[in-house]
């Protein structure tokens, strides 16, 4: 069920035009990935993951974008994936987001999101 969603916004990566969403449902946030009108990505972030990454901010959706174009674009495919099972994306966004300074509230937050897992997570 949706609570909240972020109008569509327009992003250019690399001279592509993509549309972007950022949708809060009951049990994540999804942002929903769209090009010449095509559904072509949704990625999942359980709210203990976007504790730590902000998922509205357009940075965010630029890094996943370049991530989708050098890991997954060659699938040609709708693609969903789950932030807890993309390492490399997940060291991105830490790299990202904390800084070295902020060791103490990263550890907390890989504590934290081990503790409370995504409901997917917890049924694999």
């Amino acid at each position: 069920m949706k609570s909240r969603q972020i109008k569509k916004r327009s992003i250019i990566i690399d001279n592509m035009q993509y549309v972007y969403s950022v949708t809060e449902y009951t049990d994540d946030i999804q942002i929903r990935v769209y090009k010449n009108k095509i559904l072509i990505l949704i990625i999942h972030f359980s709210y203990p993951e976007s504790w730590g990454i902000d998922v509205f901010r357009l940075k965010t959706t630029e890094m996943l974008i370049r991530y989708y174009n050098k890991k997954y674009i060659l699938d040609e495919k709708m693609t969903e994936l789950w932030l807890f099972q993309e390492k490399e994306l997940f060291e991105i966004y830490l790299e990202y987001f904390f800084t070295d300074e902020d060791s103490e509230k990263k550890d907390r937050y890989l504590k934290h999101i081990q503790q409370y897992k995504h409901p997917k997570q917890n049924n694999n």
